[in-house]
């Protein structure tokens, strides 16, 4: 999905409606030069880890987990995409800044309000897919629930 220039902001409203492909196909036909774009977290998952230190700590963590998730570098650190396992509404994992204690990482997914995050990705500055989600035979869901997780 287009978004304004350097706002997060997506050039429609998103919430509400949907973005089919054919909209996107036609958006990047009409403007072939555009490089400011977000994935609609619907279904996802994001783990924002927002430095070097939290990407080691996070791929130390989660093993061979990591073999079937999306991966997208950023100015400061990378983003894991996974699919949004059933448990998560039930254990409160929504899209939020600094959920893990502790640690400079950031969830991103669905919102509280039922609304879908949105995700700065490549080709957008600073974003560089190392694994993209297009390229994966199948994602890998997110696997260590709140309660049982090695990540506190």
């Amino acid at each position: 999905m287009p978004m304004k220039s350097k706002k997060k902001v997506p050039l429609r409203r998103h919430a509400e409606e949907k973005w089919e492909w054919e909209e996107a196909d036609a958006f990047v036909e009409a403007n072939p030069d555009y490089t400011t774009w977000g994935m609609l977290l619907d279904g996802l998952c994001v783990v924002d880890c927002d430095d070097e230190e939290m990407v080691a700590w996070f791929e130390g963590e989660m093993g061979n987990a990591m073999e079937g998730c999306a991966v997208q570098e950023t100015y400061k650190g990378r983003h894991y995409v996974f699919l949004r396992p059933d448990w998560a509404d039930e254990e409160g994992y929504y899209d939020g800044a600094r959920q893990v204690k502790g640690r400079n990482v950031d969830l991103k997914t669905l919102c509280s309000t039922g609304s879908r995050g949105l995700l700065s990705v490549a080709p957008t500055d600073g974003k560089k897919w190392l694994k993209a989600p297009w390229e994966l035979g199948a994602m890998a869901y997110m696997s260590a629930s709140n309660t049982k997780s090695r990540m506190s």
